[in-house]
């Protein structure tokens, strides 16, 4: 017995997801995760109009079942997305799917963060010093040991992916950089000492690049296997598309992991770290505002609250 499959829409919308930019992969999970819907909802399914028949009672049956079935909230909530954005394309071709849109999924309970901690070799877990004594846990920060290692150059085995994760590491490390700044950059944007920083949520700047960066970069920029255009992006993917900031923090989690660093980090952490290692240098609130594009007031949390 074949699968339901939504004929003739559900093609149609694969075929739209990869003119979009979606891995074949991505697409044939959206196409198995519409088909496990239809199979558990025991509704004829081979027309796309069945989707209209969709209505809070399925979206609650389909959650009973999955639950039955031993599959994890996350999963439940992907496949309802994947649903939803099928639906959303059928509305386009003049069927209503109202009824599925307005549904909503049972609210799914989630688990506090447990204490911030590091796993040190020999000792076991440790908690930060001031965890008894905050309300709260904090996140630990990054030494600059821990730095080095996170940004040190790629191995000569490594692939080109490496060079430009250590490249876009060394950038947040050394000028104070977002993720989603990092991933924003293009390469008309790279200057000789320097880059030129767009940002939508900061003050777009210009900051300084140091020598590690500079040299991090222009090794990136070698390794590349295809050539970059002046006004696209300066992070890639495999597809020479522009990195997702979602791609760069993995990267980030597997370059811990790689360097044996435990705890919740992300990539931001190196932004952090790097107004943390200028305030102990004696830079002044204002220069590190504009260091970091942000208001001067807002730079008084990188000084416990008072002036350097």
């Amino acid at each position: 017995m074949s699968r339901p499959s939504f004929n003739p829409h559900l093609q149609q919308w694969i075929e739209q997801l990869r003119k979009e930019g979606k891995s074949t992969r991505t697409s044939a999970v959206y196409k198995s995760d519409l088909e496990q819907a239809a199979i558990t909802s025991k509704i004829d399914c081979r027309s796309s109009r069945a989707l209209a028949v969709f209505d809070q009672s399925t979206i609650d049956h389909l959650w009973e079942r999955w639950t039955a079935d031993g599959t994890k909230p996350a999963t439940h909530l992907r496949r309802l997305s994947a649903l939803r954005t099928f639906a959303r394309f059928l509305c386009g071709k003049g069927i209503d799917c109202s009824r599925l849109l307005s549904a909503r999924p049972p609210t799914v309970r989630r688990f506090a963060r447990g204490p911030a901690h590091r796993i040190v070799q020999g000792y076991g877990t440790v908690l930060p010093p001031d965890y008894r004594d905050s309300k709260r846990s904090k996140r630990p920060t990054l030494s600059m040991d821990e730095v080095r290692l996170v940004t040190r150059p790629p191995l000569p085995t490594d692939d080109w992916t490496a060079a430009r994760d250590a490249a876009a590491f060394s950038i947040q490390a050394g000028s104070g950089l977002t993720p989603s700044e990092t991933v924003a950059l293009n390469l008309r944007d790279l200057r000789s000492a320097s880059i030129e920083v767009r940002s939508e949520a900061f003050r777009p700047r210009i900051v300084e690049l140091n020598e590690t960066s500079s040299a991090m970069i222009r090794r990136y920029l070698d390794a590349l296997p295809f050539q970059l255009s002046g006004a696209g992006p300066l992070f890639v993917n495999r597809r020479a598309r522009r990195l997702s900031e979602r791609t760069l923090q993995l990267s980030f989690r597997r370059r811990r992991m790689e360097c044996g660093l435990a705890g919740p980090c992300g990539p931001s952490s190196l932004r952090k770290n790097h107004a943390k290692f200028l305030v102990a240098d004696g830079c002044f609130p204002e220069k590190l505002a504009e260091t970091l594009g942000l208001h001067p007031n807002s730079v008084f949390r990188f000084f416990d609250g008072g002036q350097p």
